[in-house]
């Protein structure tokens, strides 16, 4: 998302067909629609990611901790930047930028480094650094 900007692709074309104003605002999000879609791929993540990562524990937990991550600084972060900007100083606004993207970029991090885990589990013991 960071290096393709999906969600400010998304914005515009949310604010195109009416579903926001005229900046992008995580508020502006048709939720009614955006929730259940989101609940669906996330059910779907955690079944499929559950059954291949079995065995795989570290794997595992750095996906969920990746996951949290990317959620916090995409929704939590983002949500709060939108509602505290008016009340804040340009300074202070551009820092829960800052903490936005880099909550993000960790999270999208955790992720590849629990995929790389899994691989290196599936790939057997040989491969694995000991501790």
């Amino acid at each position: 998302d960071e290096t393709a900007v999906l969600h400010e692709h998304l914005g515009t074309i949310l604010r195109g067909h009416g579903f926001a104003g005229p900046t992008p605002s995580i508020v502006d999000v048709p939720w009614p629609i955006a929730l259940p879609l989101l609940t669906l791929a996330a059910g779907w993540v955690t079944v499929n990611a559950r059954h291949g990562l079995q065995g795989s524990r570290h794997a595992s937990r750095r996906l969920v901790l990746g996951l949290v991550l990317l959620a916090v600084g995409a929704v939590g972060a983002d949500l709060l930047t939108d509602l505290l900007s008016p009340r804040l100083s340009m300074w202070a606004v551009q820092l829960l930028h800052v903490i936005e993207e880099s909550l993000e970029m960790a999270g999208a991090l955790t992720i590849f480094s629990g995929l790389l885990a899994h691989q290196q589990w599936l790939l057997g013991p040989d491969t694995r650094r000991s501790a």
